[in-house]
């Protein structure tokens, strides 16, 4: 009888101890679940005068001024520049703004920086202006040496007006761009020339590119390109040579409302591109220009 008596209890005592581990072990788990949906959850942050935030995670880009508004002026917009209207439409508070701004080309549900010339080294303006209590201040943006044209499309400007703490309570906390954005719409017809590469002139080792200059100003060929590697971030240049073997239909030369067509040839540079994303850029000189324009066409390697 004792000796069932002193098994029944050992097996007790192993009991109790597996269900402590056990309690423990549930314990740990539940910890670590916690920790996972902390970095994980959605952070909104705020600061005094700005009420959106653009991310949700847990390292915002920047903030969205509720009561800064910009805008466009219609009448203004070239395909190198135009004029915004920036008005605070606080009533009470007087409001910082820059003259940084950067833009944005709008795809399907993404926005992309448009692409900067290689050669631009100016950098922005973060030299702090200040804007009265319901007060507007048109400002003119020129982009030309930065972007060169923007073609036809659906465009973001952002504006930066000053730099904030994420958390104003917060002596560690990191600064935010507090920017207004904008969006418009580009029409260039009549004011740069139109590229386009057809999908069935696309294979490999080159593309056919088309230019229709339906502008009222002639413009002249220049037979340096870039190939640029879309498919990687950030994107990569592929060929930066003098294009020996570029056919050129007709000559250098495109008069007011005239075309172009260049067979492009780069196995002997590069040789076969991967599948992927690509982009062409070629410099054309205007007739009343000292300094060539880089405009882009855009083609896909299936």
């Amino acid at each position: 009888m004792k000796k069932y008596l002193l098994m029944f209890l050992l097996c007790a005592c192993a009991w109790g101890c597996a269900g402590c581990a056990g309690n423990a072990a549930d314990s740990v788990e539940s910890d670590l679940e916690s920790a996972e949906t902390t970095e994980t959850v959605a952070v909104t942050t705020t600061v005094p005068e700005a009420t959106t935030t653009v991310t949700t995670t847990t390292t915002a880009d920047y903030l969205i001024a509720s009561d800064m508004k910009l805008e466009v002026k219609t009448d203004t917009l070239r395909p190198s520049k135009c004029s915004v209207a920036l008005t605070n439409e606080d009533s009470e508070k007087q409001r910082c703004y820059t003259m940084n701004y950067q833009i944005y080309e709008v795809g399907d549900d993404t926005e992309k920086p448009c692409y900067e010339n290689a050669d631009y080294t100016e950098t922005q303006q973060e030299d702090v202006r200040y804007l009265a209590p319901n007060e507007t201040v048109e400002l003119q943006l020129d982009w030309a040496k930065r972007y060169s044209d923007l073609p036809d499309g659906t465009y973001i400007m952002e504006l930066t007006l000053e730099r904030v703490a994420a958390d104003p309570d917060d002596a560690n906390s990191p600064m935010l761009r507090l920017v207004a954005r904008t969006e418009f719409e580009m029409d260039a017809s009549g004011y740069m020339p139109k590229l386009t590469i057809d999908p069935e002139d696309v294979n490999p080792q080159g593309v056919v590119l088309k230019i229709k200059n339906s502008t009222d100003v002639g413009r002249w060929y220049v037979t340096a390109y870039h190939l640029y590697d879309e498919s990687r971030t950030p994107r990569v240049e592929l060929v930066q040579d003098i294009d020996r073997e570029t056919q050129l239909h007709g000559n250098n030369y495109m008069p007011p409302g005239g075309e172009l067509v260049l067979v492009y040839d780069w196995s002997g540079n590069y040789g076969s591109l991967l599948e992927g994303e690509y982009v062409l850029e070629i410099t054309l000189l205007a007739e009343n220009e000292k300094k060539g324009k880089i405009y882009r066409a855009k083609f896909e390697i299936v």
